[in-house]
């Protein structure tokens, strides 16, 4: 599926060529191998010879994209803009999304783990497609908890839409868990607990598809008084918003 979606792409000799800048940039100047339990050289060692082999341009772009993965520092990545970014992750599109933060339309929803690795709704669209609302808690789908299913998913080494991944341990499992709305197109059910009743729900995701929702999300609750940021400025750069928290003389900063 991944070879179909995107065709054949670059000739293999300029993948190639992509290939090796690219280690070599991040072999000679990436500062974070401290700590840092990768094996660089063993990378290159597995993925060069399938590269000069002749691979599909979404198999390139998951490649690269998976060894950029690999450096857990989500300011350090490589992308194709077709097969990453301009690709919408649609039913039968083999796109893997990680991270939460930001534009989080195509779900519709923000996410934030709870101590036992579900997820929290804090945040929805108005009439959200599948009835979400603040409280409701996101299991996983098709019976199978969300902390199981990504594990599986990063091993099949889909290509990546969106590259907000955390650098410790714990904010890079943290950006997997809060990913989990984001890959409803991978899937035909989603498993919800609702706030209200205490139901769990299995969901069929149909509702989700050709659906034009924007939303914000940055895992921050709203203040009474204080503006928060929309969607709209965020990609404008308007990144900082103040106000008086309501009733009181205390100041407020979001960021």
């Amino acid at each position: 599926m991944i070879d179909s979606t995107w065709g054949e792409g670059l000739p293999a000799e300029q993948k190639l060529e992509i290939f090796d800048r690219f280690w070599n940039v991040i072999d000679k100047k990436f500062a974070c191998f401290q700590d840092l339990d990768v094996d660089w050289d063993e990378l290159r060692a597995l993925y060069r010879p399938e590269v000069a082999g002749g691979v599909s341009r979404g198999r390139f772009a998951a490649i690269m994209n998976h060894m950029a993965l690999a450096l857990k520092e989500s300011h350090t990545y490589i992308d194709d803009r077709l097969v990453n970014w301009n690709t919408k992750p649609v039913p039968g599109i083999p796109l893997l999304s990680v991270g939460g933060w930001g534009d989080a339309g195509h779900f519709g929803a923000g996410l934030t783990p709870l101590p036992d690795s579900t997820l929290l709704v804090y945040k929805t669209v108005p009439f959200h497609p599948l009835g979400l609302k603040p409280g409701d808690i996101v299991l996983g789908y098709e019976g199978i908890p969300w902390k199981r299913l990504y594990p599986d998913l990063i091993k099949a080494q889909l290509p990546l839409y969106g590259r907000w991944w955390g650098c410790s341990e714990s904010a890079y499992v943290h950006s997997w868990l809060m990913a989990a709305g984001l890959n409803w197109h991978l899937f035909n059910v989603i498993d919800i607990i609702k706030f209200e009743s205490g139901d769990t729900l299995h969901l069929s995701t149909q509702p989700m598809e050709n659906q034009n929702m924007r939303l914000f999300c940055s895992e921050q609750m709203q203040v009474p008084g204080v503006p928060m940021m929309e969607m709209d400025e965020f990609l404008t750069g308007k990144v900082v918003h103040f106000g008086i928290v309501e009733g009181t003389r205390i100041g407020y900063i979001y960021v």
